[in-house]
């Protein structure tokens, strides 16, 4: 009998093909949780991304479950006590999105040191004064890189030809040596990389400890004319003080691929209802959690992402 598989979350057509090779595919994108547990119950593995939360709830009752994939990097939303569920097994795709991720926040980091879009709506509306839009070189700024990990490494590795100056804040990266080499100085203080940097990107992984890690304090340390690049997670920022900051000029302006909560990415305007605080502020220039998605990068992560599935189902048949 063929297993079945249960899609919760968007993947490209490549991925889905591999799974339809071998196992009964169940296609419930934008499904409610009720069915969301339903379906789970029925499935040998199930994909999601980064809005399905699963919990114990999800998972409880769905005795032929054996793989939960993850089309991405982390795991923050994969929640169950895996001690009380040990047979099932995550699958997550850890470095096929790298480089789309790392060359969005690039054009981000120059999107914001050229006022970009701010120049787009003033030009559209008829106001050439380009003096108000003065931005900044990037070969005169210090750029700070807060979490020295794939990504943010590949970030460094793309700065270093515009010249600028590279801080990178993480006592746990493995690519010291190679930062180093790139010009690039290591802060064993996170104040002190807020403090020296023009532009900022965040590059963590989530945890327990870094929920708000960017709030009130760290952005009183920041110099007025400081760009936030958040293309990590939403929630390593305090969304009510980055409003804040913006609000009274204590930062320039911020882009943020990533926001705390999700909204769902498949329901069309008329279904979302989904409202957020940063939304629509003309200095914060939000997108819906595109750094990864490419062509390119959404194939490799579900073909990866398909064939550990298939490797794992067969090895436990």
């Amino acid at each position: 009998m063929k297993p079945t598989i249960t899609i919760f979350e968007r993947i490209h057509p490549a991925g889905s093909e591999i799974l339809s090779s071998f196992a009964k595919v169940n296609v419930a994108v934008g499904a409610k949780r009720k069915e969301q547990i339903e379906l789970t119950k029925e499935s040998s593995a199930i994909v999601i991304k980064s809005v399905v939360c699963v919990d114990d709830e999800l998972v409880n009752g769905a005795k032929e479950l054996q793989i939960i994939g993850r089309a991405g990097v982390g795991t923050e939303n994969i929640k169950f006590n895996k001690a009380k569920f040990p047979n099932i097994k995550i699958i997550s795709c850890p470095e096929q999105n790298i480089v789309s991720t790392a060359e969005f926040t690039i054009l981000q980091i120059l999107n914001l040191s050229r006022k970009l879009p701010a120049v787009y709506s003033a030009f559209q509306k008829g106001d050439y004064r380009r003096h108000r839009f003065e931005g900044m070189e990037l070969s005169c700024q210090n750029i700070g890189i807060v979490g020295l990990g794939r990504v943010g490494i590949e970030v460094a590795r793309r700065l270093k030809s515009f010249g600028c100056k590279l801080l990178a804040f993480d006592p746990a990266s493995a690519y010291k040596d190679e930062f180093l080499s790139l010009g690039g100085a290591f802060t064993d203080s996170l104040n002190n990389l807020l403090s020296s940097s023009s532009i900022i990107s965040l590059h963590c992984n989530f945890t327990k400890e870094n929920r708000d890690m960017i709030g009130k304090k760290e952005f009183d340390v920041m110099k007025k004319d400081t760009v936030l690049i958040n293309t990590a997670r939403g929630s390593l920022v305090d969304n009510k003080a980055l409003l804040d900051a913006i609000n009274s000029g204590k930062i320039e302006a911020a882009s943020v691929d990533v926001l705390d909560p999700e909204p769902s990415y498949d329901l069309t305007p008329k279904e979302n209802d989904y409202k957020h605080i940063l939304i629509g502020h003309p200095k914060i220039y939000a997108t819906p959690h595109i750094g990864a998605s490419t062509v390119d990068a959404q194939k490799k992560t579900a073909v990866f992402l398909a064939t550990n599935i298939k490797e794992e189902l067969s090895s436990n048949s």
